[in-house]
């Protein structure tokens, strides 16, 4: 038993060996009035010796209690803000322990009365094809990172009696 854990986590080790993480926060608050614009920064680095490409996409998202986190496409949603958001790019090359921080530019429009709403910017990355490797099978493991943007009005805050 003890050597399939200890094969397993060489195996895991070996396989990981690039990967991208978002090092600011997972839930991201925006709080303001109708007509402001706020801006949120996230934070990324590659953790591994490799580069990757990260790519960054918006999704609306509820949650259940029977499901958790339910994802749907952009404008699903009635408290959706996700055409609320600008991003500075859609895709980022990083580089073997490179830093970088994105920015989202959030509009929330003048005539929006109610007390909440979500988005969601989801993280994945992928190995970086060069005209040396575009055949070459690899195996890893992906991570992906869903990043949640909560909105709540700035005269709300702390009333969650409307949510």
């Amino acid at each position: 038993m003890r050597f399939n854990l200890v094969s397993i986590a060489f195996f895991i080790t070996f396989i990981a060996k690039s990967q991208v993480a978002v090092t600011t926060g997972l839930s991201e608050t925006i709080s303001g009035m109708p007509g402001d614009v706020s801006y949120i920064n996230v934070g990324l680095i590659n953790t591994g010796s490799e580069p990757r490409k990260v790519i960054f996409s918006l999704t609306d998202y509820y949650t259940t209690c029977d499901s958790g986190y339910v994802y749907k496409p952009v404008g699903t949603l009635d408290n959706s803000i996700s055409n609320w958001i600008t991003m500075d790019l859609n895709e980022i090359v990083l580089e073997s322990k490179e830093k970088a921080t994105v920015i989202l530019k959030i509009d929330i429009p003048q005539n929006y009365s109610k007390p909440h709403a979500t988005a969601n910017l989801m993280v994945s990355s992928e190995a970086v094809k060069t005209a040396f490797n575009t055949n070459e099978f690899t195996l890893g493991i992906a991570l992906r990172y869903a990043v949640n943007l909560i909105y709540t009005r700035s005269d709300l805050e702390g009333d969650y009696s409307n949510l």
